[in-house]
């Protein structure tokens, strides 16, 4: 029994997806049938779903896939209503496969399924089988998840939605959470099935992203410029990547979800690197050198002058043994000080220029997107654009 079931399904699928180019208004209508009916076997709803693809035998009659369907149909609508006009039907139509398939196909399956309900019919007392009295009926699908379909202005929350309705004018309207709702007028003849396929719209979504001054902000893998962002940006509702980078900055990459139909918004702040601190701390140094070599430089200026001092005394002939060592110590202080100043500003200037490289080339590529974090986003409001490009919006958290 599971192997008939699974095969209906696969015959569902070969029919939506091997449609002749072609096809035309008879066969697009067809599909539709053939799709809500689908869908009421799948809900268990056999009697609808035996509607539909009867409709759909009545415009493609040579298609084996769509009869074999409505026969399977026909025999599960016959365990729930024991009506012996269905279990009729159902042979007939299973008979009529054999004859459209003579070979290979779904015989098998055809077969002993004719062995089962023939056996029931033989053992039920025949009856006429009256034509039921001609009726419009109404088959409306969608694809839009979360739909609500209102007819006449009464709600409708299955879909398809398959039921009997008056001949004449009649006000269908498709709705769903974060989609553009739609609303048809539709025409219903007496006797006729009429198949409608509604397909929403969604609601468009952004998101804003708020991040550090003069930090570049990618989505998906495009760029979307630098913060401060001008406007949100819209998006398609789902999962999307947010990269987030910023020279000295460890850049983010976050995956979020935006959810349909409104504002959604992301505050995203960036840790300084640990090279962006090291020039930080090399420019200190280069300080302290230039510093200290400046002072070791006003000092050797000064033993300089103490010695250029005591050298204008033994010009003038006034000159002792204290007085001879002091001028040689003044001379020695003054090279050891001059010395140190030179290397101080060497040292200076070496910081001075890896503080400069570690500065320039603090860029770090951001990490690839499945390895990035996920970021919970807050919809805080739902964006209308306004008359002259303003925009207008009521904020709030979830």
């Amino acid at each position: 029994m599971k192997r008939i079931v699974y095969g209906l399904f696969a015959v569902m699928l070969a029919f939506a997806f091997a449609a002749p180019a072609r096809a035309g208004d008879a066969v697009e209508e067809a599909r539709i049938l053939f799709t809500a009916g689908a869908q009421a076997y799948e809900a268990g709803r056999y009697a609808d779903a035996v509607d539909a693809f009867r409709a759909a035998h009545a415009l493609t009659p040579q298609r084996p896939t769509v009869l074999f369907s409505l026969a399977q149909a026909e025999r599960r609508h016959f365990t729930v209503a024991r009506d012996p006009a269905v279990l009729q039907a159902a042979i007939t139509h299973f008979r009529g496969y054999l004859e459209l398939v003579p070979e290979g196909g779904r015989r098998a399956d055809v077969v002993a399924a004719l062995g089962e309900l023939e056996s029931i019919a033989a053992s039920l007392e025949q009856k006429n089988i009256e034509a039921s009295a001609s009726k419009a009926r109404l088959l409306i699908t969608t694809q839009t998840p979360g739909a609500v379909i209102t007819i006449d202005g009464t709600e409708r929350t299955t879909v398809p939605v398959i039921e009997a309705i008056a001949p004449g004018k009649h006000a269908v309207v498709v709705s769903a959470p974060g989609f553009v709702g739609e609303t048809r007028e539709i025409v219903a003849v007496e006797g006729a099935i009429l198949p409608v396929e509604i397909n929403l719209r969604e609601r468009p979504s952004f998101l804003a992203v708020t991040a550090p001054r003069g930090a570049s902000i990618q989505v998906d893998g495009r760029s979307q410029g630098e913060a401060p962002l001008v406007s949100p940006i819209e998006l398609p509702s789902g999962a999307h990547v947010v990269t987030v980078a910023q020279r000295g900055h460890e850049p983010r990459t976050l995956r979020v979800m935006i959810e349909r139909g409104g504002t959604n918004r992301l505050d995203v702040s960036l840790a300084t690197t640990r090279q962006r601190r090291v020039s930080y701390g090399l420019v200190a140094g280069a300080g302290v050198a230039f510093v200290s070599g400046f002072a070791l430089a006003v000092s050797a200026a000064l033993q300089e002058d103490a010695a250029e001092r005591l050298l204008s005394r033994t010009e003038q002939g006034h000159i002792d043994l204290g007085t001879l060592e002091a001028y040689e110590s003044a001379r020695t202080s003054r090279d050891v000080l001059r010395t140190g100043a030179i290397g101080s500003f060497a040292m200076s200037t070496v910081f001075g220029v890896a503080a400069i490289a570690t500065y320039w080339f603090d860029n770090p590529t951001p990490p690839p997107a499945g390895s990035g974090e996920t970021a919970r986003v807050e919809r805080f409001a739902r964006v209308v654009p306004m008359p002259g490009g303003a925009w207008i919006g009521v904020g709030g958290r979830f």
